[in-house]
């Protein structure tokens, strides 16, 4: 059994959704699905969820898309303009092509 101690380190609902960058109802979902470990407490059923599990879970780093994927050319284009390898023309052509192969890719 939990400890008071242990309890208040457990952060509530509201505290893990913020820490994760999520909606609290999204949270909730993760949880049904067994995707995001909590403890229940109380005659309710209240969630609390270990900082260290939320922190295995968190990722800083933005996902970047794979080659011929939508978002792949616009990361290209904005880092090449950065460099000057590219004109400010062909950065907004890249970004025109980019837009066409996301409305092409719909699932």
């Amino acid at each position: 059994m939990a400890t008071v101690a242990d309890e208040r380190r457990l952060l509530p609902t509201r505290e893990a959704a913020a820490l994760l960058g999520v909606c609290v109802e999204t949270l909730h979902r993760a949880v049904q699905a067994g995707n995001v470990p909590a403890t229940r407490l109380g005659p309710r059923g209240w969630l609390r969820f270990d900082p260290v599990d939320l922190a295995a879970l968190r990722t800083d780093t933005l996902a970047r898309p794979a080659a011929g994927e939508p978002g792949y050319a616009l990361l290209v284009a904005d880092d090449a303009l950065a460099a000057g390898h590219i004109t400010p023309v062909e950065h907004a052509e890249l970004l025109r092509l980019d837009a066409l192969l996301a409305r092409t890719r719909r699932p």
